[in-house]
């Protein structure tokens, strides 16, 4: 088992390798992204599959 890190040794790691502590350019809008193919089919399926059920009931 490795040496178990402090907090300080992730930060300078963090620092090293170009993460940025400033957080001002960060806010709360979404950002819109596309859904992968795959997604889609899965949340697809569920969907159906829920749609049934409730058909059912």
């Amino acid at each position: 088992m490795g040496k178990k890190r402090t907090a300080e040794d992730r930060r300078k790691q963090a620092e090293e390798s170009g993460f940025n502590f400033d957080d001002e350019d960060v806010d709360d809008k979404p950002v819109p992204r596309f859904v992968l193919g795959y997604t889609e089919r899965v949340c697809n399926v569920q969907v159906e599959l829920w749609q049934d059920i409730l058909k059912g009931h």
